[in-house]
């Protein structure tokens, strides 16, 4: 299908101790509420902006929506559910449960920002790797690189303010 053009693969580091938690630790690669509402609630402190596309999809993500549609199995039935059920991970984990990583997002800050990436080489195995990309590390820290793409994907989104 894609003979001919070039494609690169993306992905993010996973762990273990990120699954099915409402509350994973910092080096998860997941996204948060304050990339999408910031640190106060009128959106003056980070987050999405209120005007534009970023505007629109802040409201799209945090929205008081039912979803309870999306959960047709006896166990989850009947849970309570908002547009946050479907990415945040505490109500991913409340809702039907599963993980929820920055996949797509970082995939699509390759695109705009491919400098903050690397091929990955497995420690030790350098013969297995260079098939992908991983944000590259700031410092060494999972858990710093996992903030700085969330703010990029922030900052990223907000410059789109103009796009109808």
């Amino acid at each position: 299908m894609l003979t001919g053009l070039k494609a690169d693969f993306v992905d993010i580091p996973r762990f273990t101790d990120c699954h099915d938690t409402g509350n994973p630790p910092g080096h998860c690669y997941t996204p948060n509420i304050q990339m999408v509402a910031g640190t106060e609630s009128d959106g003056t402190k980070g987050g999405l902006g209120l005007a534009g596309l970023p505007g629109r999809l802040r409201k799209a993500l945090i929205n008081d929506g039912q979803c309870s549609s999306l959960y047709t199995t006896p166990e989850t039935k009947g849970r309570a559910c908002s547009s946050l059920s479907t990415w945040e991970p505490a109500a991913v984990a409340s809702g039907p449960g599963g993980e929820m990583l920055l996949w797509d997002q970082t995939a699509a800050l390759f695109l705009v920002n491919p400098g903050e990436f690397t091929l990955y080489y497995p420690p030790g195995d350098r013969a297995r790797g260079g098939r992908h990309y991983e944000p590259t590390l700031v410092n060494g820290s999972h858990e710093q690189t996992v903030q700085k793409l969330r703010q990029m994907w922030t900052e990223s989104t907000n410059r789109a303010v103009h796009i109808q």
